[in-house]
């Protein structure tokens, strides 16, 4: 985690002072290799019985599960790339080029806060492996909503913060020349929210290995997304290019990844799911309103995009602990939220 976020910031700063990306790339392929250098000293450091040479061959039918589970692990990889690496291709082709790169700088935001989420997510991995092999059932359905609910008040928060500060931010930045239409704006944060929303859910099946059943769903959805992205693009533009995502992925694995952890790995109704997720949704639409109507009344200078950024950081956090004050769900975030950040704070990542 320190050497991912060294990267990061050092990432940043070259890019403000010399706006050579060649020198971006050889700092993050240095930052892997170190991190791979960490990773393998620590690793021999925990587990010394790796580097043993007397090995007893692994059993075959434990060997097939692994051959499986690569291969499924293999078409989410290749489905995942193709749903969510098309959106420019498509805006170059159906609107254009010029289009394509302003929609660019919205992605290049939203690539920074998804690798922010993706180390967060990372160092609570581990913590989810670990109990979801020695606890309870009934113990791994708890942190399960308590991973879910932290997640519904991070994303819901992260994604009024995107809707409130993103078009000042790049008007400051680049200038009103380089701004999306208000729709698309809207399309690409809730399209933030639902696609993150997605993360603790994946994060379970992953630790519990529940990566067959579903193994086709990723490349079922990046042809569906295909499909319906060019057609709302003929007649909607980059709105519906953006539109056609968000539908693929609320048609195919926004219901079916909870089902298959639902049924093959907790045990419990899905119902149940749904209904949290939209209580929390509801909470975020409520939330955000009232923030995005405050940051109205602010001016478009960078004074006023100050003060829209200290709305965006009180004023939904303010809202949310007066919603769940009462909730078992805030009395149990304290203990996920330590657990995270001693395994963020040792992590050698």
């Amino acid at each position: 985690m320190t050497v991912t976020l060294a990267a990061i910031s050092m990432q940043i700063v070259v890019l403000l002072l010399t706006r050579n990306y060649v020198y971006y790339l050889f700092l993050s392929i240095g930052a892997t290799v170190i991190q791979n250098f960490v990773i393998s000293v620590k690793t021999d450091k925990l587990y010394p019985c790796l580097r043993e040479k007397d090995i007893r061959p692994i059993p075959k039918e434990t060997l097939g599960e692994i051959r499986r589970n690569v291969h499924a692990l293999l078409i989410h990889r290749i489905g995942s790339v193709a749903v969510f690496n098309t959106d420019n291709l498509l805006i170059s082709k159906f609107v254009g080029v010029a289009t394509a790169g302003l929609y660019s700088n919205y992605m290049l935001i939203r690539r920074f806060l998804n690798i922010l989420i993706s180390a967060l997510f990372d160092a609570i991995t581990p913590v989810l492996g670990n109990m979801a092999a020695t606890e309870t059932e009934k113990r791994n359905q708890t942190v399960f909503y308590q991973l879910n609910f932290f997640s519904a008040w991070l994303f819901g928060w992260m994604s009024i913060c995107l809707f409130c500060l993103y078009d000042p931010f790049i008007d400051i930045w680049l200038g009103r020349g380089y701004l999306l239409s208000g729709p698309a704006v809207l399309l690409i944060v809730v399209n933030f929210y639902v696609t993150n929303m997605r993360t603790p859910v994946l994060n379970t099946k992953s630790v519990l290995g529940l990566f067959w059943d579903d193994r086709y769903k990723a490349i079922l959805e990046a042809v569906f997304n295909l499909v319906i992205s060019v057609i709302l693009a003929r007649r909607w533009g980059i709105e519906g290019i953006v539109a056609g995502t968000l539908i693929s992925t609320l048609a195919i694995p926004f219901w079916f990844e909870p089902w298959i952890l639902y049924r093959r790995g907790l045990h419990m109704r899905v119902r149940e799911y749904f209904i949290r997720y939209l209580r929390y949704l509801s909470v975020t639409v409520i939330v955000g309103t009232a923030t995005w109507l405050l940051c109205r009344m602010t001016n478009g200078d960078i004074g006023g995009f100050l003060l829209k950024a200290l709305i965006c950081g009180t004023v939904p956090n303010i809202g949310y602990l007066l919603v769940y004050r009462r909730t078992e769900e805030l009395r149990l975030l304290k203990h996920v939220i330590g657990r995270m950040a001693k395994f963020l704070f040792t992590s050698p990542l």
